[in-house]
């Protein structure tokens, strides 16, 4: 079972709302279940409440963070570093989400959650003014967000989470390459965050945990 967290309450967070879609499309296809908390439903009182009916393998949140919580909608936080009583020992986590993995990926694997993968300083996205509102069709965002999707995408796979972890950083690699390669007038600082995002995305707990 997958749980994905979606808010869409501000540009950053639209963007994640629209590329995540794209994974809950991909969970469908291959019948997993998915607890889908878009928008507004992306809020404390549903995320422990599906926690705790549902218990999901892999939750994929992705919203604005800090080195202790990650957020849902309108920056509610939904899970942070005094939250040892809920219960995910078997869980594995993606956190799109900023700094994250500093102090609450520890933490959580401390009080027996699976493994956590997330970032250690800022997630950053450079985004096209020209496509602000269709993100599906921003092809500068499109060179962090596949690679980030690409995470659960792999674990849909029945893949372990180190695997998913290392393809979707050599995915991040890949698209610096060919950015660099490129005529873009801002390449050099768009592939200076791709390799920071690379750089900044880690992983804690069993590596070879599996959905």
């Amino acid at each position: 079972m997958l749980l994905v967290t979606r808010p869409n309450h501000d540009s950053a967070t639209n963007y994640l709302y629209y590329w995540s879609k794209l994974v809950i499309d991909e969970a469908e296809k291959k019948n997993v279940r998915v607890l889908d908390l878009a928008g507004d439903k992306s809020n404390r009182k549903n995320f422990l409440s599906y926690i705790k009916k549902h218990n999901p393998k892999i939750l994929f949140l992705n919203g604005h963070g800090s080195e202790n919580s990650i957020a849902g909608y309108d920056n509610e936080v939904l899970i942070d570093n005094s939250d040892n009583f809920i219960k995910l020992e078997k869980s594995i986590i993606i956190s799109r989400s900023c700094k994250s993995a500093s102090v609450l990926g520890r933490f959580l694997i401390l009080n027996k959650l699976e493994a956590f993968v997330g970032y250690m300083n800022n997630y950053v996205v450079k985004v096209s003014k020209k496509e602000s509102t269709n993100p599906l069709k921003d092809k500068i965002a499109s060179l962090y967000l596949e690679p980030s999707n690409l995470i659960v995408k792999v674990l849909l796979k029945g893949k372990t989470v180190d695997e998913a972890n290392e393809r979707s950083k050599a995915m991040l690699l890949t698209n610096l390459g060919k950015i660099l390669s490129s005529n873009s007038n801002d390449k050099e600082d768009t592939a200076r965050w791709l390799y920071h995002d690379y750089c900044s995305q880690v992983v804690y707990g069993n590596g070879q945990a599996t959905l």
